[in-house]
């Protein structure tokens, strides 16, 4: 309500809309302090018999920006009531909150990098503002649907990277403890290794970018690209005694072999069923479990087994 918060919110919004990555959400919208200022300016240029009542008895025929500070709440809430200003958000005939609605250049559908990119420049911008904002105009801050849409799409990329360290050093410790053997974990997070960056690479094949839905399948599948090679690993070294690598990897191949391919064959085949159902996320979950699978299990029993 101060003279220099009054004055620095007009400015504000008028340099606001004036910035590239602004546009005004209606061709004849204005924002509400804006508005107060310009209602004050016409009030004083109408005779005394055409005027609001309200402009003599609340606001004291004051002719713009800046109002006395006694008068700015009373006069303000008055004004926003009679004009149905949304945008003033009062209480007990107090001005609490001031909305600066606008319009950006991107949405949630657009690119993350974009959306990313908009959504710094506008925040750098706010922060330099609000390093010379006076008390009681200094804590502006901006948001959107597709800032929050932005906010949990990178928290679940994050979260996809996250679970694949977690499945990863997991999966390489069961191996190190149950086989004492640095070289076979060695083979093991090769192999995992492959599978992961081959399942990633056809996604990218398909054209898919690593948004919400992706991420989500990510880091719920993560696990079965070290599903597969944990097990042949642990079987590899339950055969006791000293018997050579060709004896070991028959051995896991006929215990554990027939057990990971029925697990290969039923995943598979509920993945096929999802692929045609009518909701996108289970769709993209089939596509994403069978890629997954084929490749883990062309790693574990070819290339690991090889190895």
């Amino acid at each position: 309500s101060s003279a220099e918060a009054q004055l620095f919110l007009l400015d504000f919004c008028n340099d606001f809309y004036q910035q590239p990555f602004v546009s005004v959400v209606t061709i004849s919208h204005d924002c509400p302090i804006s508005g107060f200022d310009s209602w004050l300016r016409k009030q004083n240029s109408l005779s005394d018999d055409h005027q609001d009542e309200i402009f003599g008895l609340v606001c004291n025929r004051t002719a713009m920006l800046p109002i006395a500070k006694d008068l700015f709440h009373p006069c303000v809430s008055a004004w926003a009531r009679k004009s149905r200003e949304i945008n003033v958000v009062l209480r007990n005939d107090e001005v609490k909150i001031l909305s600066f609605p606008f319009r950006a250049q991107y949405g949630y559908t657009d690119s993350f990098h974009e959306l990313a990119k908009e959504f710094w420049t506008i925040e750098h911008w706010l922060n330099d503002k609000l390093n010379s904002a006076p008390l009681g105009a200094n804590k502006a801050f901006f948001t959107g649907n597709a800032y929050w849409y932005m906010d949990t799409q990178q928290a679940m990329t994050s979260t996809a990277f996250s679970s694949a360290a977690t499945a990863f050093v997991s999966s390489t410790l069961v191996i190190l403890i149950s086989s004492r053997s640095f070289i076979l974990t060695s083979f093991a997070v090769l192999c995992m290794s492959y599978i992961l960056a081959a399942t990633i690479a056809t996604m990218v094949l398909c054209g898919w970018t690593l948004g919400f839905i992706e991420s989500i399948c990510v880091a719920i599948l993560i696990g079965i690209s070290a599903d597969f090679v944990t097990h042949l690993s642990v079987a590899y070294t339950a055969d006791e005694g000293n018997l050579d690598r060709e004896k070991r990897t028959e051995g896991a191949l006929v215990d554990m072999g027939p057990s990971i391919l029925a697990a290969a064959f039923t995943t598979v085949v509920s993945s096929v069923v999802m692929i045609f159902t009518e909701i996108v996320f289970f769709g993209r979950f089939a596509y994403v479990m069978l890629f997954t699978i084929t490749h883990s299990t062309l790693g574990a029993f070819i290339m690991f087994c090889t190895l």
